[in-house]
């Protein structure tokens, strides 16, 4: 019969994971701009399906996948929700230092 071990899992830390999906984005990206650039890719099917093929086309020619525009609004979004994390966090701490004032 077989034995079956049991796996140890490892949850990655929120850097290891930021630093993974950072890695697995950009190689995902290559694998894209490769495909587009191929044979295989039927280009004007894909233009014809695309919102923005004006874009598209910057992006394959090497421009960056997003725009300023985008990347100003998710680092504040992240800014945002960094200080409401803080906030949050903060409010517990005063909650459990009263608690343990009445006790």
């Amino acid at each position: 019969m077989f034995r079956t071990e049991k796996l140890k899992l490892r949850l990655l830390s929120e850097q290891e994971f930021e630093l993974q999906s950072d890695v697995q984005t950009r190689e995902a990206l290559q694998q894209l701009k490769k495909f587009c650039i191929s044979s295989e890719c039927n280009a004007w099917n894909t233009i014809c399906k695309l919102k923005d093929p004006i874009r598209f086309a910057r992006f394959i020619d090497g421009e960056n996948h997003i725009s300023d525009d985008e990347i100003i609004a998710y680092e504040s979004s992240q800014m945002n929700n960094s200080l409401i994390a803080l906030n949050h966090n903060n409010n517990e701490d005063e909650s459990d230092d009263e608690y343990q004032e009445l006790q």
